[in-house]
């Protein structure tokens, strides 16, 4: 096999717009997943790593636990000993918090990315600490069987890891419709086809009593007016 030029590789661990979309309930998304997807792909590469994308057709196991943890087996056999796992549901993602992981990596410390509902958006583990993770305990759940998809995620990851781990920015991923309010309020500037495609969203299933004008009125002006590529 022949040697990575990086030791450190992205791994994308997401799903097609069309079955995120209809996983979260979140009809007609579809164009926003795969422009999240394309987005997450554009900054791996602005943070000039190897990037590779893993999505449902591709994935394998019954949960899923079983499903991540088999897909980061994958990028460690093929000669990387360090892997930064993302999804593409986390806008806000960019080039630094990845170069941050890699750069813990490189001295074997794992990094989390906490998520505002008490899961996470990026985990970069070295081999050795991906192992341990999934090596199995009386007092601590295996990689595979956390309670995946649930508010006590994080902190059972944290376990699971037991070591010091780097906690970076927490950021607001997008689960379920109410969370686009939450995005696009969170005053950290946006990619400007994904602004548009969110804003269209909730303007087609918004409450009836909150109106797109009045959503943008109270957005902090830097979440809706372009700054230009938040690379």
């Amino acid at each position: 096999m022949k040697k990575p030029v990086s030791n450190v590789a992205v791994l994308i661990f997401a799903s097609s717009g069309q079955r995120d979309s209809k996983q979260k309930n979140i009809a007609s998304s579809t164009l926003v997943f795969n422009q999240l997807t394309q987005q997450m792909k554009t900054t791996v590469q602005v943070a000039g790593l190897p990037c590779i994308l893993i999505t449902d057709k591709e994935q394998q196991g019954d949960s899923f636990g079983a499903r991540l943890k088999n897909a980061m087996d994958r990028v460690y056999q093929q000669g990387y000993t360090g892997v930064i796992a993302i999804g593409n549901d986390t806008p806000h993602l960019k080039p630094s918090h990845i170069k941050q992981a890699a750069a813990r990596l490189q001295k074997g410390l794992p990094t989390i990315g906490p998520s505002a509902d008490g899961g996470f958006y990026l985990l970069g583990l070295d081999k050795h600490a991906f192992a341990k993770a999934n090596q199995s305990s009386s007092i601590k759940p295996t990689f595979e069987h956390i309670a995946w998809k649930t508010s006590t995620l994080l902190k059972e990851l944290l376990q699971c890891i037991d070591q010091e781990v780097l906690l970076l920015d927490c950021l607001q991923d997008l689960d379920r419709l109410e969370d686009v309010v939450k995005i696009l309020k969170a005053g950290r500037p946006l990619n400007a086809l994904l602004l548009q495609l969110l804003l269209f969203l909730w303007e087609s299933k918004k409450p009836c009593y909150q109106t797109t004008d009045c959503l943008i009125a109270t957005l902090p002006q830097g979440a809706y007016h372009n700054r230009g590529s938040p690379y």
